[in-house]
């Protein structure tokens, strides 16, 4: 189970709690929602974000790029060279081979485990200010609870609730109608 996986029955388990088995408490409670993925994505701060990323993974694409040069021209030296060579030569050639293409393979996985880690980094202190608006925003409506409707957790909710024109100009993003989400009722 991944971790948005999680997150979304976190939410749902909460919901339940104090929707159907207290009612009572869930009267005195003021929930709000707020669309977590359509506000950062509008956060200038973002963009640099995205272009930090971008850079990173062409880098790490150009290293991967020449890796699989190398061992394109290895097994292309190989295959023209086969039947001159001795099968002493030839397997030495084809365990070389197989070494470098497990090498890319793990050199694969180590970029893609170092891009997830970057936009982690890169994202952390965004995610940060969204959060710290959030909390301000439930503070001053007086919100017991907010949840992220972008994680698809919400079989309905009222449009009224949703606070994220609050937070966009908390953090100075420029309110337009949100035509992204579509009906989520």
């Amino acid at each position: 189970m991944n971790i948005k996986s999680l997150i979304i029955v976190a939410n749902f388990i909460v919901v339940s709690v104090f929707c159907f088995i207290s009612p009572s408490l869930a009267q005195n409670r003021k929930f709000g929602h707020v669309n977590s993925d359509d506000i950062i994505r509008q956060m200038p701060e973002s963009t640099e974000a995205d272009s930090t990323i971008a850079r990173f993974e062409r880098e790490l694409q150009a290293e991967l790029m020449a890796m699989y040069k190398e061992l394109e021209d290895l097994a292309r030296d190989y295959r023209e060279k086969f039947k001159e060579r001795s099968e002493a030569i030839n397997r030495i050639k084809e365990e070389n081979i197989r070494d470098k293409q497990q090498k890319f393979e793990e050199t694969q996985r180590i970029f893609q485990q170092e891009i997830m880690e970057k936009q982690q980094k890169v994202y952390a202190p965004i995610k940060e200010k969204f959060d710290k608006a959030v909390r301000e925003v439930a503070k001053e409506m007086g919100l017991s609870y907010v949840f992220d409707s972008s994680l698809g957790t919400f079989i309905y909710y009222d449009e009224a609730d949703d606070i994220s024109a609050q937070v966009k100009k908390k953090l100075g993003i420029p309110t337009t109608p949100n035509t992204s989400q579509g009906s989520n009722k």
